[in-house]
């Protein structure tokens, strides 16, 4: 049985999954918590009081598992963390300064593009975070509401969702080299956004900056890594625990992977 703590994410849904994918691929000793906030989605277009009354029931349910770290693995939950009072033993990593931080890294033209809900433009952290480490960056917002709900129904190759990333990126300008995908949902397109960018453009997305970030940790200690030798079983709680959302997991989360489904009422 598997008693040293674990790394707890939670979103509002599917969206989440793809850094808990990435995570635990890259971490294959590390048991994960997660939480899916199913029954109240979509969280991007809540308003930030909304989503703070979310944010606080999330890491109060999160607080009962023995974890050593807490990944808010969703932007617009993220966008709300630094004007709340949050307290617990272990700490609370936001998605936004990982992925801003990596887009700083990348661009060499300084002009990026970031893709986001509507409420995590609105809260402007992005832009407040990288212009704070450098002011010359030029960084286009481009809200994009329907590509939530078109991965929730796991539209991923459908000609709906190939005719709203073509009508998203008309905005996107010759001179940017940096697309940040500003929601944990988005990396699911990815293979999709490669086929439409030019071949010069990255695209930062939430399980890569977390690999990197938490691989970083572990080396200089600031979260102790685990040394089990057997492959962990990770908890997946959800708030509306439904069939299809268990069954579009298991499409997408890699099958040497094993995961228990709760339901919980938050």
């Amino acid at each position: 049985m598997n008693s040293e703590p674990g790394i707890a994410l939670f979103d509002s849904g599917l969206g989440g999954v793809s850094v808990f994918n990435s995570l635990a691929k890259a971490f294959p000793h590390e048991k994960f918590y997660y939480l899916g906030d199913t029954a109240r989605l979509p969280y991007g277009t809540k308003s930030p009081q909304t989503l703070t009354r979310y944010v606080q029931k999330n890491i109060e349910f999160l607080k009962q598992f023995p974890i050593k770290l807490l990944i808010v693995a969703c932007n617009s939950a993220s966008s709300v963390l630094d004007s709340m009072p949050i307290e617990t033993d272990f700490p609370v990593w936001s998605v936004i300064p990982m992925g801003a931080a990596q887009a700083l890294e990348k661009s060499k033209t300084k002009n990026m593009v970031l893709w986001a809900t509507k409420t995590t433009i609105a809260q402007d952290k992005y832009n407040l975070f990288i212009n704070s480490i450098d002011s010359q960056v030029t960084l286009l917002h481009q809200a994009c509401p329907m590509l939530v709900p078109l991965v929730e129904e796991n539209h991923i190759d459908h000609p709906a969702t190939e005719l709203f990333i073509d009508e998203y990126l008309k905005s996107f300008p010759k001179e940017a080299d940096t697309l940040i995908l500003g929601c944990t949902h988005y990396p699911f397109l990815i293979n999709l956004l490669k086929r439409k960018l030019p071949s010069h453009v990255h695209i930062i997305e939430s399980g890569e900056f977390c690999i990197k970030t938490l691989s970083q940790s572990f080396e200089h200690g600031d979260v102790k890594k685990n040394n089990n030798s057997s492959a962990p079983i990770h908890e997946f709680y959800l708030t509306d625990n439904s069939v299809h959302f268990q069954k579009i997991c298991k499409n997408w989360i890699a099958p040497t992977l094993k995961i228990h489904f709760h339901s919980v009422d938050l």
